[in-house]
């Protein structure tokens, strides 16, 4: 799978400095990708820790299969036309929880949006769950 980071990008930790411009890169390159495994985009974009990795390896099955199936539905989206969006939350507990956003429609008020979280992380964004 192709690294949406450049060439001249070193793999960085997962942050909000990270995270936004790999956001865009995501909107324009969901055509041409793989998205076989969602935790291929992760791997090959960020610097993970040995305890990352295997937090993304042991997943159980029914939380892997939800966020690939957010990650099959936001291709859909992009593929139809549409951009997607992300934030990093913080929740009143001091966690953070990651999301993508779709503009799914548009009214005279304003839009709809369809949002899937597919991370989570402590305050430090150091220890990671995922979905």
């Amino acid at each position: 799978m192709k690294e949406l980071l450049t060439a001249e990008t070193v793999k960085r930790k997962f942050s909000l400095k990270t995270f936004y411009p790999l956001i865009e890169q995501l909107s324009e390159s969901i055509p041409d990708m793989d998205l076989t495994d969602w935790r291929d985009i992760v791997r090959n974009n960020f610097a993970l820790t040995p305890e990352q990795d295997a937090s993304m390896e042991n997943i159980p099955e029914n939380i892997f299969n939800r966020v690939q199936q957010s990650f099959n539905a936001i291709a859909d989206h992009v593929n139809s036309g549409g951009a997607i969006a992300g934030k990093i939350i913080l929740n009143p507990d001091r966690t953070h929880a990651v999301y993508l956003f779709l503009e799914t429609v548009k009214f005279s008020g304003g839009s709809m949006f369809r949002m899937f979280r597919i991370a989570h992380c402590d305050a430090n964004c150091e220890n990671w769950g995922w979905g």
